[in-house]
């Protein structure tokens, strides 16, 4: 008996461990791509052009709206012409690429019975998941050219990279 009950024990501890990590893992796959560096689930990355121009971009995963990728991208570019010494930048060419991703899973059971070995029956019932699913993603994708405040171009748009920071704060905040 004492055996049986250590076994029950490891079984529970075992399947609490799994289903944890199983929580987790859809936890951290469910949410919107966080503003920060390139990751599993998206973020920003650039290229260096020239001391004064970047390739900026930000990746979102499909949880993240257009609108949001494309407000993490200009802090994004306002933050790095800040961190390059920079106070304006300008938005020389862009692009927005979506990638939308159709899963048509095979069909299933719709349910079935199973019996264990301690002799109880359980029916598991399972979701019908012959409809396809779509999912789609966003990645902005802006060429930009910072400038100091005593070389600035009125010729072209300028965002003053303090007050883009400032009116897309709410980016890495959620």
């Amino acid at each position: 008996m004492v055996h049986n009950d250590r076994a029950s024990r490891k079984r529970y501890l075992l399947s609490s461990i799994i289903c944890t990590i199983i929580l987790t893992t859809l936890l951290f796959i469910s949410c919107k791509t966080a503003y920060g560096p390139k990751g599993i689930s998206g973020g920003y990355f650039e290229s260096k052009i020239s001391d004064s121009e970047y390739q900026v971009s930000f990746k979102g995963n499909q949880h993240t709206t257009l609108d949001m990728t494309n407000a993490s991208l200009l802090y994004r570019c306002a933050d790095l012409t800040l961190e390059k010494g920079y106070e304006y930048f300008t938005i020389i060419d862009d692009n927005i690429d979506t990638t939308t991703l159709t899963l048509r899973p095979d069909p299933v059971v719709p349910g079935k019975t199973v019996s264990s070995m301690s002799g109880g029956t359980r029916t598991v019932i399972m979701a019908d998941l012959g409809n396809p699913t779509a999912s789609t993603n966003y990645t902005a994708t802006s060429h930009i050219k910072m400038y100091k405040s005593d070389a600035l171009d009125y010729s072209m748009l300028l965002y003053y990279a303090p007050q883009v920071k400032e009116a897309f704060s709410y980016v890495i905040k959620d």
